[in-house]
């Protein structure tokens, strides 16, 4: 565990070093009640997403402008209800749930630290 944690943190530290001199980056996060919640897997219950960002070449933009970025992402979510096994359909609380999807972003980045992300 301690190494697991020592791992961890070497990454975070490393990648945040770095994070001013790459124009790309890639990532996934991956969710799940059950990394900490034994025997509580509940409503939502997992996801996993993955994405690509490129900054676009700052040369180009104007002088209130720091960065401009887009976005590709792809990624799933699941659902379960309260409780897995009930004896009646009619008295479970929601339905067994899930869904893919794929979408894009395009962020413009300001030297006053405001954000721009149309959604």
């Amino acid at each position: 565990m301690r190494s697991f944690l020592f791992t961890i943190g070497f990454c975070l530290a490393v990648s945040t070093s770095f994070s001013q001199s790459f124009k790309n980056e890639f990532g996934f996060k991956t969710e799940n009640d059950a990394y900490l919640a034994t025997l509580n897997d509940r409503y939502y219950t997992n996801g996993l997403f993955i994405y690509f960002r490129h900054a676009i070449n700052t040369e180009k933009l104007s002088d209130k402008i720091e960065k401009k970025t887009y976005e590709i992402s792809a990624g799933q979510k699941m659902y379960t209800p309260y409780w897995g096994q009930v004896p009646n359909k009619e008295d479970q609380d929601r339905p067994f749930a899930g869904y893919l999807y794929a979408g894009g972003a395009y962020s413009i980045f300001y030297k006053n630290e405001t954000v721009l992300k149309p959604v």
